[in-house]
């Protein structure tokens, strides 16, 4: 069974109150802003919460280049989850790379079955 995309956002941080089990998220964007030299931004943290996991699943998570659908990182996740229950995975990402301005993506597959995406527009600093 394919797992439901609830959520994906790209974030500075994310913290879970292991008291409740809240999960926080600050420092949501969708923009980077990088001098006009810059081969990569800095980095980010991709969250996602998925439903309908059933135990162990292999996703991959791509960040592409939307100016010729190049995929410039590609990450295996492996996850384990209950059908009932929301799944909430974070992945930090050190460097992003950034080779011109423009729009780019990280998108989330199962299989070759993509689940969603979170566009990423790249602009030079003023």
């Amino acid at each position: 069974m394919v797992p439901t995309l609830q959520s994906l956002w790209l974030v500075d941080a994310v913290e879970l109150d292991s008291e409740t089990g809240k999960v926080s998220l600050s420092g949501l964007f969708n923009r980077v802003d990088v001098p006009a030299d810059a081969d990569y931004a800095a980095g980010a943290t991709i969250f996602f919460s998925l439903r309908g996991v059933h135990g162990e699943v292999r996703l991959t998570l791509l960040y592409v280049d939307l100016l010729d659908d190049a995929a410039l990182l590609e990450r295996p996740i492996r996850i384990e989850g209950q059908p009932l229950e929301t799944t909430d995975v974070s992945v930090r990402v050190n460097q992003i790379p950034v080779p011109h301005p423009g729009s780019y993506a990280w998108e989330l597959f199962y299989g070759a079955e993509s689940l969603g995406s979170a566009r990423i527009d790249v602009v030079v600093a003023d």
